[in-house]
């Protein structure tokens, strides 16, 4: 597993020590951590980065903040909501993506959005 961080640290709500304890624990139980990683493309099988690296991916789990980034919305063939949520099917697969899937504020179920609040996420 490989969790991509477009910042310089994990956890960006907790001090610097927290964070780099959180990610040694990570590393030490087999997940590896890509630090000041930008995505720009996810295909079938790989996850493109930035600075075109690429990695291997059979699954991809997209997470971001409380709505959707801006660039989301020019994303060729994905649907966005106005909130730059993609949208998604009951199972979290990005429409016309079935191997690409999106879950917490960067999603909404197509046909029934909730409100991207804690109480929703429980």
């Amino acid at each position: 597993m490989t969790v991509v961080q477009s910042s310089n640290q994990i956890l960006l709500n907790f001090k610097l020590g927290i964070s780099n304890t959180v990610k040694e624990t990570m590393n030490q139980i087999g997940i590896r951590t890509l630090l000041s990683a930008w995505v720009k493309e996810i295909k079938k099988g790989s996850v493109h980065l930035e600075n075109k690296d690429f990695l291997l991916a059979d699954q991809v789990a997209w997470t971001t903040g409380i709505k959707g980034a801006d660039f989301l919305n020019n994303i060729e063939g994905v649907q966005c909501s106005k909130r730059s949520q993609l949208i998604v099917t009951p199972r979290l697969q990005i429409l016309g993506f079935s191997y690409v899937f999106a879950m917490g504020d960067c999603s909404s179920i197509q046909n029934n959005p909730v409100p991207s609040t804690a109480q929703m996420a429980t």
